[in-house]
């Protein structure tokens, strides 16, 4: 009997959301420009589809103590019936990604384990996840690993990854693929 973690949860709610946005994913990928806020609200959206409750951009501070106290986050995803909740950080690599944005990443991941929980009970799952994407590249989780060596918390701990997503558009030649990469923080 296989165990159900959180980011298997997660992996389960977004790879067919975003499986569904192949079209939408490949014209994204092609202009190297970021849409990472683009994918913060389809995650909301993913999340509300399966009947959980969402917040975007949720402040650490409702959720526990940290030392920085402004912080916050890309989305807070609650499942009604359990309590479980579901805190999101969101990173998005593909070929526009400059070195400096590890950094922002390994923040990212820093600023989830940093969260004091005020109440022992609460189930809160701190979910880190790398959405890698590429109109033009196969085999991504392969062909981007050295950048990704070059995160901390990539290199110590593996990633959750559901199967990699075909990205195609019947208006461009090329053909892609989108791998999430998710990490129990």
């Amino acid at each position: 009997m296989s165990v159900i973690t959180p980011a298997h949860t997660v992996l389960d709610i977004l790879q067919p959301w975003f499986a569904q946005k192949s079209h939408t994913l490949h014209a994204f990928s092609a202009s190297t420009a970021s849409y990472e806020e683009w994918l913060n609200w389809e995650l909301f959206a993913a999340f509300l589809q399966h009947g959980y409750h969402c917040e975007g951009r949720p402040s650490y501070q409702q959720l526990g103590d940290h030392c920085l106290k402004s912080l916050k986050g890309d989305l807070l995803a609650t499942r009604p019936d359990t309590q479980d909740k579901y805190l999101i950080e969101v990173a998005l690599v593909g070929a526009g990604t400059q070195n400096k944005w590890r950094e922002k990443i390994q923040r990212d991941h820093e600023k989830l384990q940093q969260l004091q929980l005020r109440d022992a009970s609460q189930k809160l799952h701190r979910i880190q996840l790398v959405f890698l994407a590429s109109c033009e590249e196969q085999d991504l989780v392969h062909s981007w690993d050295e950048w990704l060596q070059g995160i901390t918390f990539y290199r110590d701990h593996r990633a959750h990854c559901a199967a990699t997503i075909a990205l195609n558009h019947p208006g461009m030649a090329t053909q892609g693929e989108a791998a999430l990469l998710l990490w129990n923080v």
